[in-house]
């Protein structure tokens, strides 16, 4: 909104707020494609009860509200948060809203749409694999940098990350036994 950003690959949490504010100002699009195919990371939640709860009743009608699929559109309306039960969004959603869905249906509608993990046994490590992400993206594409010099000068930082926190491949890669090793 600043002016600053052109184009921005985010959660669409991030993306929101731009979105509402000025639909007219900005487009979606669906994540691009690479040599395996049209990765994206959905955000998988899971709610429970604790075995200990003291109102395990009132918890029960909290979750049941909450997966109603009018609850769920209302959490899409406001929140751009999608259903996750069988729920049809209306027509009349903001503008913003509506770009965040032609986004990401467009994305996890592609014929091939990769469903990738959220990387997990970073530890303290997560930001710096982080960046290993942004430091590519922006050597590549913002400073023209070339990209097989860049993907494999890069493999050696997150393969140095990988080893340190010994964290195991997660999908689309085959599970490992030890430390993912980066291709």
């Amino acid at each position: 909104m600043a002016g600053e950003v052109m184009i921005a690959f985010d959660h669409v949490a991030r993306l929101k707020d731009a979105l509402v504010a000025a639909p007219n100002d900005y487009v979606t699009f669906p994540a691009p494609s690479a040599g395996k195919g049209r990765g994206f990371m959905p955000v998988v939640a899971g709610l429970g009860i604790a075995a200990n709860a003291p109102n395990k009743a009132g918890a029960v009608a909290t979750i049941e509200h909450l997966l109603k699929p009018e609850t769920q559109v209302l959490m899409a309306r406001e929140l751009g948060f999608f259903p996750v039960v069988k729920a049809d969004l209306p027509a009349d959603l903001p503008g913003g809203i509506k770009l965040l869905v032609e986004g990401v249906s467009k994305t996890q509608g592609a014929k091939d749409a990769l469903v990738s993990l959220l990387p997990v046994g970073l530890g303290a490590k997560g930001g710096e694999f982080n960046k290993v992400y942004v430091d590519t993206f922006q050597a590549i594409v913002l400073r023209g940098a070339p990209i097989r010099a860049t993907l494999d000068a890069q493999a050696v930082t997150l393969q140095t990350i990988m080893n340190e926190t010994k964290a195991p491949c997660w999908a689309p890669d085959k599970p490992s036994d030890g430390a993912c090793k980066v291709n």
